[in-house]
């Protein structure tokens, strides 16, 4: 099989991957370690595709789409994980806060400073 043709499969594979979307919290430190496994296959595939051959003319342009198909399903799934990261921070912030609601006040209170000599 050519190294375009493996190109291909590779994306196919993280393509199908991708359009599954991003699991619930169990079970996305797997999925994001299987991405991790599909896009260092496919970036070895791809340092050993020649693309100067003018036969796979078609097959670039459709490697080409599939790129832009990956790179966008990949940028939602960062958006994802950036919100969920937000909203956890948020969570956790609002516990604390809730502990020790005083927290914030203990600072400044009781502080005196004598100018006497």
């Amino acid at each position: 099989m050519s190294s375009i043709q493996d190109l291909l499969l590779c994306n196919g594979d993280l393509l199908q991957m991708l359009r599954k979307g991003l699991p619930e919290d169990e079970k996305r430190e797997a999925y994001l370690a299987d991405i991790n496994k599909l896009l260092d296959k496919r970036n070895t595939v791809l340092m050993n595709v020649d693309f100067s051959d003018g036969s796979v003319q078609q097959q670039k342009e459709q490697l080409i789409r599939e790129d832009a198909e990956i790179r966008k399903l990949m940028a939602d799934q960062q958006n994802t994980i950036k919100e969920d990261i937000k909203r956890l921070k948020a969570q956790r912030q609002k516990k604390r806060q809730y502990a020790n609601p005083y927290q914030s006040l203990a600072q400044q209170d009781g502080i005196f400073y004598d100018k006497r000599k």
